[in-house]
């Protein structure tokens, strides 16, 4: 899950935002769970996130570019399938995973 992204329009901290009482980036965490998909975020080392039950890969600070964070993960995932989703996708459907 990519959770970088400055969040300029939620007023920063997109992936902390929160909806309902719970952080942005839990929503989309909960769905892939649901999925049976294995889930790790990726996001810069600044990105300010909630403690999370999955691992955190820290792409490189620059440059600032969605596609860095999508590198990162396919260099983590080592030839696994990557599907990459948004930390801002709350009503990411299980069935849809």
């Amino acid at each position: 899950m990519l959770a970088g992204g400055a969040g300029t329009r939620l007023g920063g901290g997109k992936a902390t935002a929160e909806l309902a009482g719970r952080a942005l980036v839990e929503y989309p965490l909960a769905a892939l769970a649901a999925a049976g998909v294995e889930a790790v975020v990726v996001a810069k080392a600044e990105t300010e996130l909630p403690r999370l039950a999955v691992p955190v890969v820290v792409e490189p600070a620059a440059p600032r570019h969605p596609l860095l964070g999508i590198v990162a993960a396919l260099r983590h995932a080592g030839g696994r399938p990557v599907l990459a989703v948004a930390c801002d996708l709350p009503l990411l459907a299980p069935a849809l995973l």
